[in-house]
């Protein structure tokens, strides 16, 4: 099981904030009482932390994911947004009104050592370079623009590609905490965090898929055309 990082529910974190507010209105002026009130106050907070959600590291970076690109690039497809490439002859704009999103996830992390050709994400990026054209995606006016990969095989609904770049931090994320373990350990601990951080993807794409106008699409190493 990949390591855990836990963020407080809205309820926890008020009753957490409170405590202190509560004991300064007191203004308790015996020091025993003051004591048992801090430490009141130490084993909420500890004991409030305890009733949290929990959520993986693996499925931390895929609402990262979702949030600073998916979405933003969702909105922008609908709201005006621009996409431009450049060739020798300028810059070129593609228009984004039938435009999709497609996330490419790749079969692995590339975990394993003494591979002869890229493999997983490697191999998914090196695909999508071969058919695709380096891009920038502009949410808005003064916003700063996403790089991404351009499908333009049908004109009339061009593809925007993208391969998480929080990938290679997962990566490197359990390259780092199985740096002890065997090396069938790490490939299973790495096949884990992906399978975690895919499934985390889906169920906010799915949550979200009106607010995304169901024009985003996961697919993965295989799926690629």
């Amino acid at each position: 099981m990949m390591p855990k990082r836990e963020y407080a529910d809205p309820i926890v974190k008020v009753l957490c904030a409170a405590i202190p507010a509560i004991g300064t209105h007191w203004a308790i002026d015996n020091q025993l009482i003051a004591i048992v009130v801090s430490v009141l106050e130490a084993s909420v907070v500890l004991l409030g932390f305890r009733f949290v959600s929990k959520i993986t590291v693996p499925q931390a970076f895929a609402l990262g994911y979702f949030s600073s690109f998916l979405e933003p690039s969702a909105y922008a497809l609908g709201h005006g947004g621009r996409a431009h490439y450049k060739t020798r002859d300028g810059h070129h704009e593609v228009p984004l009104k039938a435009a999709r999103v497609h996330v490419a996830l790749p079969d692995d992390l590339d975990v394993e050592e003494g591979q002869a050709s890229p493999r997983g994400l490697f191999a998914v990026l090196k695909r999508i370079q071969s058919k695709c054209i380096p891009g920038e995606l502009f949410v808005g006016e003064g916003e700063k623009s996403f790089g991404v990969y351009l499908d333009l095989a049908d004109p009339k609904q061009p593809l925007i590609v993208d391969v998480p770049n929080n990938l290679r931090a997962l990566r490197e994320f359990v390259l780092r905490e199985t740096a002890d373990v065997r090396a069938s350990r790490r490939k299973s601990q790495a096949s884990a965090a992906l399978s975690e951080y895919a499934a985390m993807l889906e169920q906010c794409r799915t949550r979200e898929r009106d607010r995304l106008a169901g024009r985003v699409e996961i697919v993965r190493e295989d799926e690629l055309k």
